[in-house]
């Protein structure tokens, strides 16, 4: 069956957009959109809820392991020296039960290797990916911003660094994804259902994963093999973070993945290309809806100077990226206003050095007054000074030149705030049991009961909750969800519940409800909507029209496409002259698929290999810009008045004009061929 327009040139039947989401939180999204052939990722992030179900890796014991059993390291506190290792009196071996497991995105309800790209929105949602390209069998291209890719590499390095260690276990590169849900890892991820996980990839896997990233800029349009146009657009979020449009030519998708609208260090929020899409999937809102960033800083900020007036010390858990940048700003002035600039500020990382450096250099991705600062010339951020003042120290790891500087009482911004690995874990254990002391939990990922649950047996210092969360507030879901007009909207059923999205629908948008672990079919016809349609010859004089509404079909082929007008070819006929006859018949010669090409034309690409052919008179003698705002390149070869042949490129087309001799008219169109890509 076809499907035709009145005008006989487009097909209108459309195959349903198929969205499945393989994350088992909504907080740690991963989704796969199918949209005719193309098969996109959208995010692949870890679930590090899963952690809560081991026991804390003691940092400094693996230190001793790895120095060897004559080890021995002091550290100060309030209340004097400690002294860890002592030889060969302390067994510094990890147990199997402190082994650390994942939930990786579930592999199973998708064959990776039929993926024809990965987009990824920020840094956090990076961190899975080295799983999906070392050991799923992925073979197509991932997509994010530069600032994403550099923040994402920083995060796998520490990861790595705090997560793997001698006779830990980790994932072999001969480890089949078919293995990695099965009975051979524990259970381990908490709640109603139960999901299995797997031990962290290598860093070597992390670094091969690293080298098959390709950037893009903010509004850089990238085409998905020809069939689709992908677009990153600022999300406000953290440097770098982008929502995603993809585009066909018929239809229009954008992906809102962490998004926020409050003012930060990082871009503003861009809607402009999201406005009037076809479909809208909307993920990784506020984890705490009923708490407001500016009352989690002031909590932050009494909490701090209460600690201090008592001398005692604050342990900040977090990543080595982010809302650090914010919060270092604010204590600066914090501190010295409440009259406590003397206090030193500690920033532990194996990539802290690096994660500062970084804020720095990526001026174009911060707003527009940190911008400003770097014409002056200035640093964009104010931890720069405080570095050179000394009033904030960073230190790689907490042995060596920490333990000798450590001062009491301070401030230390260390990880991970799961509390499970990474120095943080040697603080609690350190500190909790001075009451003067306090931990504040300012990650909203991590901020349950189940954060604290290894240390509150014998803790006395007091643990404050200040999730500084400025992703999508419910009220900001609503009003964007207005604002952008899109028909249809795929979001988490309890989150549009909150948002008020479904007793108070959005005028012209229909709620599409998604679980973790869901498959969703979402119409997407529209009146005109199609694709092009090319007919052999032999075939379209042996059809015959006739309108035949209203169409009977089958229930399964109804779940797969919509149906706007009908245009029969008539059926399977054993007659020489039949449709069937001509398709099937041996004796007529067969169809020879053509390559296709495409790609972006670079005019300086295609003027040199013009001049590797000999063709070294060549003037781009205009740019044009149509209507729509595409420019039109026109190539003159050969003299001023009197040219041998002019090129006219487009966006969309090339036409070669005035070209009588063959030959040259076929080495003009091989150059523009060999600077575009062909399957």
């Amino acid at each position: 069956i076809l499907l035709l327009n009145s005008e006989n040139s487009y097909v209108l039947l459309m195959e349903d957009m198929r969205v499945s989401n393989l994350s088992v939180s909504k907080n740690c999204p991963c989704f796969v959109v199918e949209i005719g052939d193309m098969s996109v990722m959208l995010d692949c992030a870890i679930d590090f809820s899963s952690v809560y179900q081991s026991q804390p890796i003691e940092l400094v014991h693996r230190h001793i392991q790895k120095q060897g059993a004559d080890a021995t390291t002091s550290y100060s506190t309030p209340t004097g020296s400690v002294q860890i290792g002592s030889g060969n009196n302390e067994k510094t071996a990890i147990s199997d039960e402190a082994y650390l497991q994942f939930v990786m995105p579930e592999t199973s309800m998708f064959p990776i290797w039929d993926l024809d790209a990965i987009l990824i929105s920020n840094y956090r949602t990076f961190l899975a990916l080295p799983y999906i390209t070392e050991h799923c069998g992925f073979r197509g291209n991932v997509y994010c911003t530069v600032a994403t890719f550099d923040y994402a590499s920083l995060l796998l390095e520490e990861l790595c660094e705090y997560v793997s260690s001698p006779g830990r276990s980790q994932l072999s590169k001969a480890t089949p994804a078919s293995r990695l849900h099965s009975e051979e890892f524990g259970v381990i991820s908490p709640g109603p259902r139960r999901y299995r996980g797997c031990p962290l990839f290598s860093w070597q896997d992390a670094q091969n994963c690293l080298a098959k990233v390709k950037t893009v800029g903010f509004d850089e349009r990238i085409s998905l093999f020809g069939g689709v146009i992908a677009t990153a657009h600022s999300s406000g979020l953290c440097i770098g973070s982008s929502n995603w449009s993809l585009m066909t030519r018929f239809l229009k998708m954008v992906y809102l993945a962490g998004s926020s609208q409050f003012v930060t260090h990082c871009r503003a929020l861009d809607l402009n290309g999201l406005r009037d899409a076809d479909v809208a999937i909307v993920s990784d809102t506020t984890n705490c809806p009923s708490t407001e960033p500016d009352c989690a800083l002031q909590s932050f900020c009494d909490s701090i100077l209460d600690s201090l007036k008592r001398k005692g010390n604050i342990l900040i858990p977090c990543s080595p990226t982010g809302v650090v940048y914010d919060l270092l700003e604010c204590l600066s002035t914090f501190l010295s206003s409440a009259g406590f600039a003397h206090v030193p500020v500690y920033f532990i990382s194996p990539v802290a050095h690096s994660s500062l450096s970084h804020a720095n250099i990526h001026s174009e991705w911060l707003n527009a007054a940190k911008q400003s600062k770097v014409y002056l010339p200035e640093p964009p951020f104010i931890h720069s000074m405080m570095t050179n003042n000394h009033s904030l120290s960073v230190y790689s790891s907490i042995h060596g030149a920490f333990s000798e500087a450590f001062r009491s009482p301070s401030i230390v911004f260390t990880g991970h705030p799961c509390l499970r690995f990474g120095p943080v874990v040697h603080f609690m254990r350190l500190w909790a049991g001075n009451e003067a002391n306090c931990v504040l939990l300012i990650d909203p990922d991590f901020v349950s009961r189940q954060t604290l649950s290894p240390f509150v047996a014998n803790m006395k210092m007091r643990a404050v909750c200040c999730p500084i969360d400025t992703r999508l507030t419910d009220s900001q879901l609503r009003k964007l969800t207005c604002e952008v007009s899109c028909r249809n909207v795929v979001i988490d059923e309890d989150v549009a519940t909150r948002a008020n999205l479904t007793s108070q629908p959005v005028p012209n948008t229909n709620i599409h409800h998604m679980s973790p672990l869901q498959c969703l079919n979402i119409p997407t016809s529209k009146s005109g909507a199609g694709a092009n349609l090319l007919i052999d010859c032999r075939l379209g004089r042996s059809m015959t029209t006739a309108v035949t509404l209203p169409v009977e079909m089958s229930a399964a082929r109804k779940k797969a496409m919509s149906v706007v007008g009908v245009l029969n070819a008539p059926p399977p006929a054993t007659h020489d002259g039949g449709a069937a006859a001509v398709l099937k018949s041996t004796d007529s010669p067969q169809i020879q698929p053509t390559s296709f090409i495409w790609g972006n034309l670079s005019i300086d690409k295609l003027m040199k290999h013009l001049r590797l052919m000999g063709i070294v008179d060549v003037r781009v003698d205009e740019q044009l810009r149509t209507e729509g705002g595409s420019p039109t390149h026109v190539l003159s070869l050969g003299k001023v008045n009197d040219p041998d042949g002019i090129i006219i490129l487009s966006e969309h087309s090339s036409n070669i004009v005035g070209v009588k001799d063959k030959q040259f008219r076929k080495t003009l169109t091989d150059c523009l061929i060999s600077c575009l890509n062909q399957i």
